[in-house]
C-alpha cells in the first residue's frame, strides 16, 4: 500500500527518519530515500508491503521526525489466515454422494456437505455443474446463491438428485470455486441406473444427538424394498455391522420377506450415534434376483459446555465489613464448532456439600458453615439455562468469611452436554492486627472578647496495632479565632493504648458561640480521617464612663483632681472586670501635642481601683 507525507505549511520540512512504532508486525518501507526535503504544500509518497509468516491480526502505527520529535500518524492492520474447503464428508465410499443403484427415470436426492475446517472464513463464488444431466443440484440458487461464506468449522448442505437414463453406472463431479484449494474442493458424484425388479432406499437421520450411557439416544427410520417388475422377488437377509446402526431390531420383520410386484415392504433401522460426525453404512438386500445396496446417513452431535475454570477471589481479613464482600463473575458457554447442539443445564451442584451459600436474603447475610463462597442460584436456575451455539450465560459469586484460612469450593454443571464442566473458587482468610484511633475535642468560655482560652485535645491509639498520624488540621474554622499552639511533631507513631495531647488557642473578638473541628489523618483501620468538634463562647459587657476634666488651663506640674462616673449600664459584676484603661492626650487649643504622654503620671483613687 502507498501512503503520502503531506506538508500543509508554508514553507519546506525536512523528514530524517520515518519508522514503525511497534516493528516486528511484517509491515516494511520500500523505496525509502532519507532525509527527504518536502516542499511547501506538496507530498511524498511512501510505500509498504505487509509480509505473514504466522496466522493473526496485525498492527503498527508510522511515524515521522519532525523537529525531532517522533509524531505517529498512520495506522497499519493486516490479518492473515487461512480457509481450506473439503467437499463431502462422507467416508469409507467412493463417491460423496453415493446412489448405488436407482431405478431409471426416478429421481433420488441426497445431501452433499461442504465444510471449512481452516481458522478463516471461506468464501465460495462459484460451481462447476455436473456435466451429466441426470445428475443435478440447488448450488446457486435461494439460499445457496454465491458467494456462499463458510465460516471457520462450519459446514453448509446443498442437495445432489441423481435420475438415471438409462442402466449403466454414472459418475461426475462439481468443482468449487473458492478462496481455498485445499485439502479437497471436488465433490464426486455415483450411481447406477437399474431397470431390476427390486430396488432398496436407505434413510438420511440428518444431525441427532449422540447416544451416551447416562443419556440413551435412538431414532427410528425405515429400508424400503420396492417391486416395480411384475414377479415377486424373495430378500433373504439384510446385511451390515456398524454399532451405530441396528436394522431390523427384534426381528420385528421375519425373513424372508416376499415383496409382491408393485408392492413396497419397509424394514425399522435405528440411528444410535455414539461419536460426533458423519457415520454412514452401506446396507445389502441379498434377494432372489441378486444383491441391492442402499445407504444409512446420519451426524452425530452434542454440545459442549465450558465453564470458568478457575476464580481466585484473593486475600481478605476477618475483621472486615461483610457488605464490602468479592465479587467476580462465573460464565457458562456452549462452545461453537462443527457439531455443536443446544445446551440444556438444569442444575449446578457443589462438589462438596455445605462449600457454598447457595441463597442470598441481604448483602450482609453470610452462612458462617460454607466456604464463605455465595451466589444466587434460585436466581439463575428458576428454570434450566438453554444456549444456543456460542451463547453464554454469567453469573456474580461473592465471597467474604469471618473465619481464618484457605478458602475452597467448587461446583459442577448438570446438562445435556458432552462431559460436564466445574468452576473452582478459592480464597484466603487472613487474621490482621489493626491500628485504630479516638480523638477527643473540648470547650472554653464563657470568656470576655480580646482574651484568649485554651483547649486541649487527644488523641489515643485504640487498635491493636501502632497508629501512624500523619496529619493534624483545623477545618470549619470560619471565624478564625481557633489555633494550634503546640502542634505535634509528624508523622507521628502512637504506641497501643498510647496518647498525645496538643492545645487549641480561642481568641474572639467579638462576642457569640463559636465551633470548628479538627482532623487527624492516619492509618486507622476505622477510617483515614478522624475529627472531633470543638467550641468557645465570648461575652462582651458594655458600660460607660463620663470624665468631666478641668475646663481651666493648669500648671505644669501641679496635681488635679478629675472626677470619672460610671454611668447606668448592663450588669458587669459577674463579668470579672480586670482593667480599666484611659487615655490622656496633651495638646494646646489647635490640637498640637506639647508633652509626651507620661503613664506614670497618671493615679486612680483607691474607688475605682476597687
Amino acid at each position: 500500500m502507498t501512503f503520502y507525507i503531506v506538508n500543509t505549511s508554508t514553507g519546506p520540512k525536512t523528514v530524517n527518519r520515518v519508522e514503525m512504532k511497534t516493528g516486528g508486525q511484517g509491515f516494511t518501507f520500500v523505496n525509502l530515500q532519507l532525509p527527504v526535503t518536502i516542499p511547501a504544500n506538496d507530498s511524498v509518497a511512501v510505500d509498504v508491503i505487509f509480509n505473514a509468516t504466522v496466522d493473526g491480526q496485525f498492527k503498527d502505527s508510522v511515524g515521522f521526525d519532525i523537529c525531532n520529535e517522533m509524531v505517529y500518524f498512520t495506522e497499519l492492520r493486516a490479518g492473515v489466515g487461512n480457509p481450506q474447503i473439503l467437499a463431502g464428508i462422507t467416508p469409507n465410499l467412493p463417491c460423496d454422494a453415493q446412489f448405488n443403484q436407482v431405478t431409471v427415470g426416478e429421481p433420488t436426492p441426497r445431501n452433499v456437505r461442504v465444510s471449512n475446517p481452516g481458522n478463516y472464513p471461506l468464501t465460495i463464488t462459484g460451481a462447476s455443474a455436473p456435466t451429466l444431466a441426470e445428475f443435478t443440484t440447488n448450488l446457486g440458487v435461494g439460499a445457496l446463491s454465491y458467494p456462499i461464506v463458510i465460516n471457520p468449522q462450519q459446514s453448509i448442505q446443498f442437495e445432489v438428485t441423481f435420475t438415471p437414463t438409462s442402466t449403466i453406472a454414472y459418475t461426475d463431479s462439481i468443482v468449487f470455486q473458492s478462496d481455498a484449494t485445499t485439502p479437497d474442493p471436488i465433490a464426486t458424484l455415483c450411481g447406477e441406473g437399474i431397470q431390476a425388479s427390486l430396488s432398496i432406499t436407505g434413510f438420511d437421520w440428518q444431525e441427532r444427538r449422540i447416544d451416551r450411557p447416562n443419556a440413551p439416544r435412538s431414532y427410528n427410520g425405515i429400508i424400503t424394498l420396492d417391486n416395480k417388475g411384475t414377479q415377486g422377488v424373495l430378500v433373504s437377509a439384510l446385511s451390515a455391522g456398524d454399532v451405530n446402526f441396528e436394522i431390523n431390531p427384534n426381528n420385528s420383520v421375519a425373513y424372508p420377506i416376499n415383496v409382491g410386484p408393485g408392492e413396497q415392504r419397509t424394514v425399522p433401522v435405528t440411528f444410535s450415534p455414539k461419536t460426533v460426525g458423519p457415520h454412514t453404512l452401506q446396507v445389502t438386500a441379498n434377494s432372489s434376483i441378486g444383491d441391492r445396496t442402499a445407504t444409512l446417513d446420519g451426524i452425530g452431535i452434542v454440545p459442549v459446555a465450558t465453564m470458568t475454570p478457575l476464580r481466585n477471589f484473593g486475600n481478605t481479613v476477618v475483621a472486615g465489613d461483610p457488605t464490602t464482600f468479592t465479587t467476580l463473575d462465573v460464565v457458562i458457554t456452549n462452545t461453537n464448532y462443527q457439531f455443536d447442539d443446544v445446551l440444556t443445564i438444569t442444575d449446578l451442584t457443589q462438589v462438596v456439600p455445605g462449600t457454598v451459600q447457595e441463597v442470598i436474603a441481604n448483602p450482609a447475610n453470610w452462612d458462617a458453615t460454607t466456604q464463605g463462597f455465595r451466589y444466587d442460584k434460585n436466581g439463575l436456575l428458576n428454570t434450566p439455562i438453554v444456549l444456543n451455539p456460542g451463547e453464554s450465560r454469567t453469573f456474580p459469586v461473592q465471597f467474604y468469611s469471618a473465619n481464618p484460612g484457605a478458602k475452597t469450593a467448587t461446583v459442577r454443571t448438570v446438562s445435556d452436554a458432552q462431559d460436564e464442566v466445574a468452576s473452582n473458587w478459592i480464597g484466603q482468610v487472613t487474621q490482621t492486627l489493626t491500628s485504630d484511633i479516638a480523638v477527643v475535642g473540648g470547650a472554653v468560655g464563657p470568656i470576655c472578647i480580646n482574651s484568649n482560652g485554651t483547649i486541649t485535645a487527644t488523641i489515643t491509639s485504640t487498635g491493636a496495632s501502632p497508629l501512624n498520624i500523619t496529619n493534624i488540621a483545623l477545618v470549619n474554622n470560619a471565624s478564625g479565632y481557633f489555633t494550634i499552639t503546640s502542634p505535634l511533631n509528624l508523622p507521628l507513631n502512637l504506641a497501643v493504648g498510647q496518647s498525645a495531647t496538643f492545645d487549641i488557642a480561642y481568641a474572639p473578638v467579638v462576642a457569640g458561640n463559636h465551633v470548628a473541628t479538627f482532623e487527624v489523618t492516619s492509618d486507622a483501620v476505622s477510617g483515614a480521617v478522624a475529627s472531633q468538634p470543638i467550641t468557645g463562647v465570648a461575652q462582651s459587657f458594655a458600660r460607660n464612663f463620663t470624665i468631666a476634666g478641668p475646663t481651666n488651663a493648669v500648671e505644669i506640674g501641679t496635681n488635679i483632681t478629675v472626677p470619672v462616673r460610671l454611668d447606668a449600664g448592663a450588669n458587669i459584676l459577674l463579668a470579672d472586670v480586670k482593667q480599666v484603661q484611659f487615655t490622656v492626650n496633651y495638646q494646646d487649643a489647635n490640637g498640637a501635642k506639647i508633652l509626651s504622654n507620661v503613664a506614670g503620671n497618671i493615679v486612680l483613687n483607691q474607688a475605682l481601683a476597687a
